[in-house]
């Protein structure tokens, strides 16, 4: 008799959670979960393209050493009233390089913007400009010239700047620095500060 009601009992308190879940199931079933308010989010975009690449864009020439050099551009313009977030990429090619339509992998390198992507800029290492320069085929005290475009991206969409910025590397085969540059005579050289004599190539 004892188990008969200990089981009803039990029955009784499975019946009433079932009965409570189903309840919680169904307001939550039922619970608005959609903005009312749709203007809330801005819609996506294709970003516009950079016009104007404000450094490193004009045949200057770089001479490699131990420093830091800064890309910068101006920024993809936004549609009045827009807060869509933005981020860059800079990639760098050969000289004759055709970016569009291009994977990532076919091109010399890409690098982040600074400050995650969304800077206006790309600080870069003189060892990364190196190792750029070596993948184009430029070697040893020789002075070669690199290509290099913004891209602007928001989420999937992406666009590439319209112009393409040129900077020319000469990759000293020394390490001792540079004392003195002598580019404008028959055959290019430059002295080291171990007053050594290197000839420069033009690639």
């Amino acid at each position: 008799m004892f188990n008969n009601k200990l089981s009803m009992k039990n029955s009784l308190y499975l019946v009433l959670f079932s009965l409570v879940f189903l309840f919680v199931s169904c307001e939550q079933e039922t619970m608005t979960r959609d903005l009312t308010d749709a203007d809330q989010f801005e819609r996506i975009y294709t970003p516009t393209p950079v016009t104007s690449l404000n450094s490193w864009a004009g045949y200057d020439l770089l001479v490699l050493s131990s420093g830091n050099e800064i890309f910068s551009w101006k920024p993809s313009a936004l549609r009045k009233g827009s807060k869509m977030l933005v981020r860059y990429e800079a990639l760098f090619g050969v000289e004759n390089e055709t970016y569009a339509g291009k994977s990532d992998a076919a091109l010399l390198s890409v690098k982040t913007a600074d400050e995650e992507g969304v800077d206006t800029l790309l600080t870069l290492s003189h060892s990364n400009i190196d190792k750029i320069a070596s993948s184009a085929g430029i070697g040893a005290d020789q002075i070669g010239t690199l290509s290099w475009k913004v891209r602007a991206y928001c989420g999937m969409d992406s666009s590439l700047s319209n112009p393409t910025g040129y900077f020319k590397v000469l990759r000293p085969a020394t390490t001792a620095g540079i004392k003195s540059l002598n580019l404008n005579v028959p055959v290019p050289y430059y002295i080291d500060k171990e007053n050594k004599v290197h000839y420069i190539t033009i690639k």
